[in-house]
């Protein structure tokens, strides 16, 4: 509704990768869609995944832009105070990881604080299953990668 909302044709291809690029969060999906019309990302009015891709884009590297969704990603230096160098390394190895991370395989990094990685789990940052932590949302852990530069 929202691709038919900017008047520009699209497939189901673009309607997925529109859901899959914001995570499916109605702020993201409403702001994708403002930059694919405002940035004029649909070529003759058509609007493509690439057009999809390159709306995330512009959206990740306007810091200005982003801001209002990109503020759980900025908060830690503030709340986890002199944690927060471990907190981001922690969560920098988890969202370069294809699977989930393993509490043994962080313990360097946590230096013996286990209550940091349960402030994470609480905060929503990562989520533990059996098999280890992994981000919870995949859309932020695509932020923290363009943001941290990790790719």
């Amino acid at each position: 509704m929202l691709l038919s909302g900017i008047q520009v044709r699209f497939d189901s291809e673009t309607a997925t990768a529109l859901v899959e690029a914001s995570g499916g969060i109605p702020f993201l999906l409403h702001h994708l869609a403002n930059v694919l019309r405002v940035q004029d990302l649909c070529h003759d009015g058509v609007c493509t995944p690439l057009s999809v891709a390159a709306a995330w884009g512009a959206f990740v590297n306007d810091r200005d832009q982003s801001k209002a969704a990109t503020h759980l990603l900025t908060r830690i230096g503030l709340y986890y105070g002199e944690r927060a160098s471990r907190a981001e390394r922690v969560l920098d190895i988890a969202a370069r990881s294809p699977a989930p991370v393993s509490v043994q395989a962080l313990r360097g990094d946590l230096r013996g604080d286990l209550q940091l990685l349960d402030d994470l789990v609480d905060d929503h940052y990562l989520s533990e299953t059996a098999d280890g932590l992994t981000w919870r949302y995949p859309v932020l852990r695509r932020i923290w990668v363009a943001r941290r530069r990790l790719a």
